[in-house]
């Protein structure tokens, strides 16, 4: 049950197990079954959204069939909430997993048990889940589209 990889990519469940430790993962069934089955799949998603986030260029004009341009507004909006979201997920992520990194790095054990202390103590991982909660809310906003 330990923990490896890029923070970057971790579910919210992977972020519990560093603050608390995946034995009280028993406690909560829907961290247990995202922890044991999905990080894959997880960190995957976050690969491909990261992927068109970094490849989309915002553009107010769309091509029709006959290459007239119009602007879709709504589509642009729906699209930008998405932005907004990814950006303060990756922000976010990004903060978190530094320290940690730092501390497997060069800060020792020692170091490391603190930054977990802390990370329980602040809620990381409600953190995390609330940002990832976001990007699904502005994701289906654009299938709804």
């Amino acid at each position: 049950h330990d923990i490896g990889g890029d923070g970057h990519y971790w579910p919210t469940s992977s972020w519990f197990v560093l603050a608390y430790g995946a034995h009280h993962l028993e406690s909560y069934p829907a961290l247990l079954h995202e922890y044991e089955h999905c990080l894959d799949l997880h960190a995957l998603g976050v690969t491909a959204l990261r992927t068109l986030m970094e490849l989309w260029a915002p553009s107010h004009q769309t091509m029709d069939a006959d290459g007239n341009g119009d602007t879709d507004w709504a589509q642009l909006s729906k699209m930008m909430r998405l932005r907004i979201a990814w950006s303060r997920f990756w922000e976010d992520i990004a903060h978190f997993w530094q320290p940690i990194f730092d501390a497997f790095s060069c800060g020792g054990a020692e170091a490391l048990e603190r930054l977990k202390s802390s990370y329980a103590h602040a809620g990381i991982h409600h953190m995390v889940s609330a940002n990832l909660c976001a990007l699904r809310a502005a994701l289906r906003q654009l299938v709804e589209a």
